[in-house]
């Protein structure tokens, strides 16, 4: 008896920790959105530059958890990406973050002098 509770404990738990997809808003724009480069929904459940690899070519580094170039525009001594979650700076490393359903995640590749972690907030354009 005890063994089939086990059992069952274990294959439930399974079932509830499964990941599940979500539909986000995919946005890659340059100079603090000024130009749109991309601007779609995609529909997964991996971390978000997975998101970003259904719908662009994404080169990284770091083992993967730093986003290098996006369709060949590459990270420079003063520029770089930056993602934004719901607007605001992502506190959290890329690879690390998976998006919840209905989260808009734009990256914005910009030059940053002094603080490369302003602006915290950048608005989205509107979803076309």
């Amino acid at each position: 008896m005890r063994y089939w509770l086990l059992v069952a404990i274990l294959v439930l738990g399974c079932i509830a920790a499964a990941p599940t997809d979500s539909t986000v808003r995919l946005v890659v724009s340059t100079d603090l959105g000024e130009t749109v480069l991309i601007n779609t929904q995609v529909t997964g459940s991996d971390n978000t530059i997975s998101l970003l690899g259904m719908v662009s070519d994404v080169e990284t580094t770091y083992g993967g958890k730093f986003v290098d170039s996006i369709n060949g525009i590459r990270t420079r001594p003063d520029h770089a990406w930056f993602y934004y979650v719901n607007g605001e700076l992502a506190g959290i490393g890329a690879a690390a973050y998976v998006p919840e359903n209905g989260d808009t995640i734009q990256w914005d590749y910009h030059g940053y002098r002094g603080n490369p972690f302003e602006p915290a907030y950048l608005e989205p354009p509107s979803l076309e």
